[in-house]
Order: C-alpha cells, then sequence, then structure tokens
C-alpha cells in the first residue's frame, strides 16, 4: 500500500493505515511498533535512517470493529524539514508492506495574535458612542473627500474648455474683449438646460495703444 498526504512544516501529522495480508485476503490485526523495528525513513536525496518511537506512535484503533486500521501520528520535528519524507513499514506475520509518503509545505499563516485588540473602546474610537457611529463618521468624510475630487476633476475639465460656456462679454472702443462670464457644468445636457452649475469664473483683460494684451486674468467667483 502507498499513502499519500501533505503536511505543514513542524506540525505533527496523524494518518490512518490500513495494514492487510500480502495476498489482500484479510486485515492483520495486533501489531504494535515494535513489531516493524528498525522502522527506516528517508527526506529527499539524503540516506535512509530509522525512526525512534519517541518521535511517532502507532495505535490500533479497534480489532474488533475496525480490524487491520491503525493510527500513526508523526510530530512536528519529523516534519520540520521541507521536501517529502518517506516512511517505510516492512512486511510483518505475511501482512503487505506499507509507504507513507509526507508531502511537507511551508505554514501558510503564522500570527502572533496575542496583541489583537478586543476591546471596542480601541476598535471604534475615542469620541464615538457606537462602532456604527465611528463607522458612520469614516463613511461621511470619504464621501465629503470623493465629491470635493469629483467637483475637482469637472472644473478642470471646464477649463480644459470642455461643458463651458463665455457670456457676458464686455469690449472696449477698439473691439478687445475686456470682460466676460465663464461658467462650468458637470454634463453637456446641464449645459445646454443652463442648469446646475458648479462654478463661474470673471475673465478680465487689459491692452495697451497697439491693443496688443499686457494683462489677462480668469478668477473662481465667490
Amino acid at each position: 500500500m502507498d499513502i499519500q498526504i501533505q503536511a505543514s512544516q513542524g506540525v505533527a501529522k496523524r494518518v490512518a493505515i490500513l495494514i492487510r495480508l500480502d495476498d489482500l485476503s484479510d486485515t492483520v490485526t495486533g501489531l504494535t511498533f515494535s513489531d516493524f523495528s528498525p522502522l527506516y525513513a528517508r527526506r529527499e536525496n539524503s540516506a535512509p535512517f530509522t525512526v525512534s518511537l519517541t518521535g511517532v506512535t502507532f495505535t490500533e484503533v479497534d480489532a474488533v470493529n475496525m480490524p487491520g486500521l491503525y493510527e500513526f501520528t508523526m510530530d512536528g520535528t519529523l516534519l520540520n524539514t521541507l521536501g517529502e519524507i518517506v516512511f517505510y513499514f516492512p512486511k510483518v506475520g505475511g501482512s503487505e508492506e506499507v509507504i507513507v509518503r509526507v508531502e511537507v509545505k511551508p505554514v501558510l499563516v503564522s500570527a502572533d495574535l496575542s496583541e489583537v485588540v478586543t476591546d471596542l473602546d480601541e476598535i471604534k474610537g475615542a469620541g464615538f458612542d457606537t462602532l456604527t457611529d465611528s463607522l458612520e463618521a469614516t463613511r461621511t468624510t470619504l464621501e465629503s473627500a470623493l465629491t470635493t475630487v469629483g467637483e475637482n476633476v469637472i472644473r478642470t475639465l471646464g477649463l480644459s474648455q470642455e461643458n463651458f460656456t463665455i457670456t457676458g462679454q464686455v469690449y472696449d472702443a477698439e473691439g478687445n474683449l475686456t470682460q466676460s462670464t465663464v461658467t462650468l457644468y458637470p454634463s453637456r445636457d446641464d449645459l445646454i438646460l443652463t442648469q446646475n452649475a458648479i462654478a463661474t469664473y470673471t475673465m478680465l483683460a487689459s491692452y495697451d495703444g497697439s491693443n496688443r494684451l499686457t494683462n489677462y486674468s480668469v478668477r473662481l467667483d465667490p
């Protein structure tokens, strides 16, 4: 019989072994660890070594109700090396030989939980009556921040000449534009209907005697 299992590095592992006669006609009961002495094991790319009883346990489950079934437990020291370790149970009293292959893998989660916060007051934070209040305040803060970011993006697009209008133009005697109002809208439809404006700006410009632009500003209206 060839049994293949996986185990976590440094963690004891137990496996059930059914030991049968070599011709598979019946199971074998009444075996102890000493019947397999010496029990050999081998790690990858290493020479076989004997396994002592201090590193394993081998017990019969129930000779009457579950004949031939044994539990073989390996302690963490035997499973402290990554890779495969193979245990070889030789034939005893006409039984078949048993091979147990254990693939030792790293422990996926190893955390020190001794300092995990369990006090609700520490979790919810100072100044809040309940955890719900704390979460609600956090949600409100995030929504406010996202709204501000969204408005700033729309303003940037508007000042890049997307969904904006120029009205209230004022010209000097030479026909130079000296003042106007720039209005930004969140969408095309809002612009068409002139509704839901998000910001207005006042444009001011001045020129010299040769009608050359000397000053130009666009300021956000209060």
